[in-house]
């Protein structure tokens, strides 16, 4: 798997300016170290999507979500994924925070960009699909991003039996377990859609966030 270094410097909050060898070398070890004990696994399914008065519908139940309609302008299909890297990874990052925080903080930005790494890939996967069958995926939207709360991850756990899908679990307050974990919603439509907003461009949270996508990273 290829990692993205790029991604990894830019969660550190590191610019190009700030990479030397030291920090180069400390970022090869956690890479290594977290392709050793990563597991990675996922799932998605298709539902059919209906609309309620501007805001999308699954299963019969309504998202109250602005931001999440607007990714999905024109779909009449939706997938849920969801992408785990597995325990052992949790307990990777445990171990180094205690004999190493520095350690542990590039195994989290290295992690994260792992997580999205894998999350791609699936999303490659679902776009391969779709098109086969004569549709064509929007961007992918996760509770959290926008105005789409982390309420939302009560509904996904409720369509998917992710426990024991994948081993995801959801804690009352809306974290997943294992942590490294992501699930997101991707609509399909029967039309290519040219201009759609994703990742940071399409977060609310955006203009004060310190992982926001930076150009000259």
């Amino acid at each position: 798997m290829n990692i993205s270094r790029k991604e990894i410097r830019r969660y550190l909050g590191m610019m190009k300016a700030d990479s030397d060898e030291t920090a180069d070398a400390l970022i090869e070890e956690c890479v290594a170290l977290l392709e050793d004990a990563a597991k990675p696994r996922h799932i998605y399914e298709k539902f059919p999507l209906g609309w309620e008065n501007g805001f999308p519908v699954i299963e019969g139940n309504v998202i109250q979500s602005r931001n999440l309609a607007k990714n999905l302008d024109g779909c009449t299909r939706i997938v849920i994924m969801a992408v785990t890297l597995g325990a052992d990874v949790d307990r990777l990052i445990q171990k180094y925070s205690i004999l190493s925080m520095s350690k542990a903080a590039v195994l989290q930005a290295c992690a994260a960009a792992m997580v999205e790494e894998v999350c791609d890939e699936v999303n490659e996967e679902i776009r391969q699909k779709a098109e086969k069958k004569g549709y064509f995926c929007h961007p992918r939207f996760s509770p959290g991003y926008g105005d789409l709360l982390l309420e939302n991850q009560k509904l996904i756990f409720s369509l998917i039996n992710l426990p024991k899908a994948i081993g995801l679990t959801l804690n009352s307050s809306l974290l997943m377990t294992p942590f490294k974990s992501v699930t997101a919603f991707i609509g399909l439509s029967a039309e290519k859609k040219e201009t759609q907003e994703t990742g940071c461009a399409a977060c609310a949270m955006s203009p004060t966030c310190e992982y926001r996508e930076q150009e000259d990273i």
